[in-house]
């Protein structure tokens, strides 16, 4: 049924506030509130459709066209905001962040820099194109293995089940909590008397990553049969424990998880203009997805469970290197290297 409005106006906050804030204590309680918040809005949404939008057509469409709305017009702020800073020759220090967020060594001296970006202001969108072969490829594997599926059809999948929209929503709920109380504890100086952050200070977060993984992939294949048998108790409880244990791995929206599962490099690159990407991708991607994933019925939900045995795969061997590995491999290809204006061997010094 979607993530729901709040998770669209959180994005540009959430962001913005990491860019600009100088205190790391108190942008760590940011986040922590804002993923609380999205997992929220995910139950409040599914009181609203479970009580409100289910009886009346209109009312479910326009819930969706106000979201779909608010998703462009913080795009378009988001957008704008980098475009002005890319475009200023004298960047400020909040300016100069958004720059290195871009992908330009933080090793230039200031001088070397303004120098770079005078002779050539638009070498930060070199980088920004770069990498946006690669968010897109992520965002359409996102988009075929995500929780967002069980939102999306939850009338077609449980449609015999009672209070299914509340039961994934505070599935998310508790799932999202343990996952921010993990992060809250860890390394904690206040953990040391605490099991849960004696337990969390054993794992690191790419562990509990990987766990997460494999067990979604587990609930997948036996949702499966449960689907096709038409199964209503196996149906329910894999799909909270599915949405559980992902938003305890990963967090309360497939949005969320793509800074994690990518290496440092690429996740400096995650600014305004990666959000955008991810909204504009959102509408494209569910928009030709969903009717395709309709179409194939059961079998959308063996495909999912193939896309998630991949990521697992990938996060258990690859080392997470393998996404750089991608991110050169498109940008080196001559149909996108024409179509991007992304150049072979990209560096600060060169133009596009």
């Amino acid at each position: 049924m979607g993530i729901g409005i709040s998770r669209k106006v959180a994005d540009v906050t959430y962001n913005r506030f990491f860019m600009d804030s100088d205190s790391k204590a108190i942008a760590k309680r940011f986040k922590i509130s804002y993923q609380l918040s999205i997992a929220a809005g995910i139950l409040f949404s599914g009181l609203l459709k479970q009580y409100v939008l289910n009886r009346s057509f209109s009312a479910w469409k326009n819930f969706n066209a106000a979201n779909a709305l608010l998703s462009f017009l913080f795009s378009v702020l988001a957008v704008c905001r980098l475009f002005i800073s890319l475009s200023n020759s004298n960047p400020n220090p909040n300016i100069q962040e958004t720059i290195e967020l871009n992908g330009i060594s933080p090793s230039l001296d200031n001088n070397e820099t303004n120098s770079n970006l005078d002779s050539d202001p638009n070498a930060g969108f070199g980088k920004i194109f770069e990498n946006l072969i690669l968010f897109v490829c992520l965002y359409m594997f996102q988009q075929f293995s995500s929780i967002s599926g069980y939102f999306s059809y939850t009338e077609e999948i449980f449609a015999d089940s009672p209070n299914i929209y509340i039961v994934l929503g505070v599935a998310n709920f508790v799932g999202t909590l343990l996952n921010v109380a993990i992060e809250a504890l860890k390394d904690s100086e206040d953990a040391c008397n605490n099991c849960l952050g004696n337990l969390v200070n054993h794992f690191d977060i790419k562990s509990i990553i990987l766990i997460s993984g494999v067990v979604c992939l587990i609930l997948f294949l036996v949702f499966f049969p449960g689907f096709l048998e038409n199964i209503a108790l196996i149906k329910s409880a894999t799909a909270f424990c599915f949405i559980f244990c992902f938003s305890f791995g990963f967090g309360p929206s497939p949005w969320m998880i793509t800074p994690e599962i990518l290496p440092k490099s690429l996740q400096n690159a995650y600014n305004p203009f990666g959000y955008t990407l991810n909204w504009l991708c959102a509408f494209l991607v569910t928009f030709t997805t969903t009717k395709i994933l309709s179409s194939l019925n059961v079998f959308a939900f063996l495909i999912s469970s193939v896309f998630f045995a991949v990521f697992t795969l990938i996060m258990a061997f690859s080392g997470l290197g393998l996404y750089e590995k991608l991110a050169k491999f498109f940008c080196n290809t001559q149909f996108f290297r024409i179509f991007c204006c992304c150049k072979k061997n990209y560096n600060v010094n060169s133009t596009f």
